[in-house]
């Protein structure tokens, strides 16, 4: 028997807000935390609630997206039971102001709580450190973050108010030496101003921890300047992939000889490359089944037809030919060829976006 797979996070969310746990997963999984989040985590065939409790024990976290949307929501208030019930860490991600209502209140009245109000964003690295320090709740966290840096701040003062007694003392000295000889200059009292001395570290502290923040801020930047350069350079190449898909039944090329040019014999159906691959389709060819959908989609060698099209596409589709999900996953969203249906769309669209389509994993993201 096979050891139960292990969650650092458990996401618990309304479907109202999706794009934010989707936010979230991504960041958390980007910096190595093992999140389960119901649309990439189920099985497929697996019976939806067996797998949610399996997905919040086998979590030492659960992190919740608490706001007026999950009033509409029956499960998250399940797993939040179920959590609690199994002595599991409850971290709760506010993304609204909405007061704590009856039945909430009891799981999420807690210290551990992230207040994600106004950015989602600015809140992400306060979750990724709360849920690496296990030991502590999220405030106790921040808490210790603060008092390290005073304790910084406070040492540098002390250094420098050091640094000034021992000035004043040897300048005291040397006068107290000096005045054997010259009596003008023992009446000289040199005077340092500490607290001058102290602004001026404070400041160069708070001037190089802004620079430290600047430069955090910078390097997620770029990060997420060169993921979305990839992300868009693997779309570009799929697109280049599915056009050569595409263009191979029709790139035929014709050629005529002196014993052909004589006798004008019509080319039928039955001897022409298209109607070749669609005996190979109607025989159960799953390529050649997309093939054709393709050239009556774009009308190449044969009339445009979206209805066969669609027929053909949703054949090859249900054959287990990858790259006819995403078509068949369009033809629904648009209703092209088949009546319109969003939520068949969004099925296929996730047959996709599991077989490793980058396109459909974005529109899934923006659905």
């Amino acid at each position: 028997m096979s050891q139960e797979k292990k969650y650092d996070v458990f996401i618990s969310y309304s479907r109202k807000d999706e794009k934010v746990a989707y936010e979230i997963y991504d960041y958390l999984t980007t910096h190595g935390v093992n999140c389960w989040i119901d649309k990439y985590s189920i099985e497929p065939g697996e019976a939806y609630a067996a797998a949610i409790e399996k997905g919040v024990l086998s979590a030492n976290n659960l992190v919740v997206l608490y706001s007026e949307n999950v009033l509409d929501s029956t499960n998250v208030l399940s797993e939040l039971e179920l959590a609690h019930n199994n002595h599991k860490r409850i971290i709760s991600f506010r993304l609204d102001d909405a007061p704590m209502r009856k039945g909430y209140a009891f799981y999420l009245s807690l210290p551990q709580w992230i207040n994600a109000i106004p950015k989602v964003s600015d809140a992400l690295p306060l979750l990724l450190a709360a849920v690496k320090s296990q030991t502590c709740s999220v405030q106790q966290y921040a808490r210790a973050a603060v008092e390290k840096r005073r304790k910084k701040r406070r040492i540098a003062v002390i250094a420098s108010s050091l640094l000034g007694a021992t000035i004043l003392l040897a300048i005291g000295l040397y006068y107290s030496k000096s005045s054997d000889t010259t009596q003008s200059l023992s009446t000289v009292q040199p005077t340092i101003n500490l607290d001058s001395i102290n602004r001026a570290n404070q400041a160069e502290i708070e001037r190089l921890r802004q620079d430290s923040i600047a430069r955090a801020l910078q390097a997620e930047a770029d990060r997420l300047a060169q993921e979305r350069a990839r992300l868009e350079e693997q779309a570009r190449k799929a697109e280049q992939a599915r056009k050569a898909e595409a263009a191979k039944p029709m790139a035929t090329t014709t050629t005529t000889t002196a014993a052909t040019a004589a006798p004008k014999v019509a080319v039928t159906t039955q001897t022409s490359p298209l109607a070749q691959v669609k005996a190979k389709a109607d025989a159960g060819d799953a390529a050649a089944c997309y093939q054709v959908a393709l050239a009556y989609k774009n009308g190449e060698g044969v009339a445009k037809n979206l209805s066969t099209a669609f027929q053909y596409m949703k054949s090859a589709a249900e054959k287990g030919h990858t790259p006819a999900y995403i078509e068949v996953a369009k033809m629904y969203h648009g209703g092209r060829g088949v009546t319109k249906d969003r939520d068949v769309a969004e099925q296929w669209y996730q047959k996709a976006a599991d077989a490793g389509n980058a396109e459909a994993r974005r529109i899934l993201l923006n659905m």
